[in-house]
């Protein structure tokens, strides 16, 4: 799913992750899927958080790595 800059700067994190979760439930995404993956993201972001600033900049890729990334991880 592509999301626009300016989407960015209207919405929080939180509504355009709970957007892409309804639209993965169109696309045939199970429940259990679907929690697997909102468990696993909400793991990352906790670890994101308390990483130190080195560890941080070290452990970011791009949105496009990112969304490849996903893809091949979570295929309907």
């Amino acid at each position: 799913m592509t999301i626009k800059d300016e989407t960015l700067l209207k919405f929080t994190a939180l509504e355009i992750i709970s957007h892409c979760l309804y639209e993965m439930t169109f696309f045939g995404f199970t429940e259990r899927k679907i929690q697997k993956f909102r468990d696993e993201l909400e793991k990352s972001s906790n670890e994101f958080k308390n990483m130190t600033p080195e560890e941080a900049e070290k452990n970011r890729i791009r949105s496009e790595k990112f969304i490849n990334k996903i893809r091949g991880k979570y295929k309907s």
